[in-house]
């Protein structure tokens, strides 16, 4: 037999009235006391930070096809990640996700850039990024013309200011600190 809407707000009434007599009944009243006292004087308890020295795999997303069309190739170990672009391949390593702040630091080498030097190419980029909102700090190697460092801020899909921070040569080790 089918409820009709009075008779069915008449049941969710009766049921609020009782979750609302429970609530208020003297062992409710006692449990949420004794919660409040535990969460007082044993208060959660903040994990310290991680430290975690070289790459691990298990921590670390790869993707040797990236937007591109083509599969470069990603060499992972515990002391190195080696990216190789091919033709209209972007690999991409991601590493780390993680509300918590962090740091990192790495060596870059561009092994060779494109002949085409009107193209403008982009053989490395690191991105800094809260997706929650959309907000994004770049650091990327330019090579076209000239070979160049830039480093970006994105907010949202809009470039709000990016600039020229030195150049750079092919074959030379660059030394990257990032931190959150």
């Amino acid at each position: 037999m089918a409820l009709s809407l009075i008779d069915k707000q008449k049941l969710r009434h009766e049921q609020f009235v009782r979750l609302l007599k429970w609530s208020t009944s003297p062992w409710a009243l006692m449990v949420i006391f004794l919660l409040t006292v535990l969460c007082l004087f044993f208060p959660w308890k903040e994990a310290n930070p991680k430290i975690f020295s070289g790459f691990d795999s298990n921590l670390i997303y790869a993707d040797p096809k990236g937007p591109g069309n083509n599969y470069g190739n990603i060499d992972l170990n515990n002391e190195q990640i080696r990216l190789t672009a091919v033709s209209d391949s972007q690999p991409i390593v991601h590493l780390v996700t993680s509300d918590s702040s962090f740091s990192t630091e790495f060596d870059v080498t561009i092994k060779e850039s494109p002949s085409s030097s009107h193209d403008t190419y982009y053989p490395f980029l690191i991105k800094l990024w809260c997706p929650g909102q959309a907000d994004e700090v770049e650091l990327w190697f330019e090579s076209g013309t000239v070979l160049q460092v830039k480093a970006g801020l994105m907010r949202g899909i809009q470039e709000k200011e990016s600039l020229i921070l030195s150049s750079f040569d092919i074959g030379s080790v660059y030394h990257v600190c990032a931190a959150w």
